[in-house]
């Protein structure tokens, strides 16, 4: 079974156009089932994927910061350690 997604811009790219009927033509040619899926509002969810992964990203800056600022603390107060035994 092949599942496409209705083409709802038709008349912007010839080229793209051509690719999508020669997909259904091949599916039937191979004699697969073809089912074209058509949502009132599309199902176009990159806006919500982009800041999903903007927050994901976020949060690993936020983390990678937050352990860099641990480690120069640990190196910090064993650099105070040394320099008193020392002296």
């Amino acid at each position: 079974m092949v599942l496409l997604g209705f083409k709802n811009s038709w008349g912007d790219d010839a080229a793209s156009t051509a690719e999508y009927f020669n997909v259904v033509n091949h599916a039937i040619d191979l004699k697969l089932a073809v089912a074209i899926l058509r949502v009132k509002n599309g199902l176009d969810y990159s806006d919500i994927i982009s800041q999903e992964e903007a927050i994901g990203i976020e949060e690993e800056i936020d983390g990678t910061i937050n352990d860099f600022a641990q480690i120069s603390c640990e190196i910090r107060s064993s650099f105070l350690v040394q320099t008193k035994a020392m002296s």
